[in-house]
């Protein structure tokens, strides 16, 4: 079953999610990753990294989230992402890119929010985040938050990434991180 956007101006709308092998991100995780955000997110940027449906972004969106940038490599799931902001009438930032070029080549104002679900399998999260704490996505104060499997283990050794937060949920877990001060 297609997800659904928990609360806010959306809620109970279902997303579509592309026939491809993404799975996006659970209720039950999506759920708690914005009570724990809550009402700092209005108005906030929010970046929605490996973006697949849009699932999050579109429910930070409902959350009356400000600016959304929905990145996603696949143009099948750029596609949906589309097709689902026109279904609900909301307008965000599309880019179709791989992440990582995104991140190194990023040059715009540093966003508030970064929410990253890469696969689960097979993926190096540690590159990944050495990348973004490098990257102009960030600023100080920026608030950043990686799906994964809750038996994937993360290594911030390399990075100027600081774990604030970990929470559990099934087999997700959700990881909040802040750079280092």
């Amino acid at each position: 079953m297609n997800p659904r956007v928990i609360s806010g101006s959306l809620k109970g709308r279902r997303i579509k999610v592309p026939k491809t092998n993404i799975e996006p991100s659970k209720d039950i995780v999506k759920e708690s990753l914005f009570n724990v955000l809550g009402n700092e997110i209005i108005r906030k940027s929010f970046v929605d990294l490996f973006a697949g449906s849009g699932n999050v972004g579109i429910e930070a969106l409902s959350r009356l989230a400000g600016l959304v940038t929905f990145v996603e490599s696949c143009p099948a799931h750029a596609r949906i992402i589309r097709e689902n902001l026109a279904l609900f009438q909301l307008e965000a930032e599309i880019v179709q890119m791989d992440v990582m070029g995104y991140l190194k080549k990023y040059n715009g104002m540093p966003a508030d929010y970064i929410f990253m679900d890469p696969p689960y399998r097979d993926f190096d999260h540690d590159r990944l985040l050495r990348t973004l704490s490098e990257s102009k996505v960030l600023k100080p104060e920026s608030l950043i938050i990686l799906e994964h499997h809750e038996k994937q283990r993360i290594n911030f050794q390399d990075s100027s990434l600081v774990e604030t937060d970990l929470r559990k949920y099934g087999s997700s877990a959700l990881r909040f991180m802040r750079l280092m001060s």
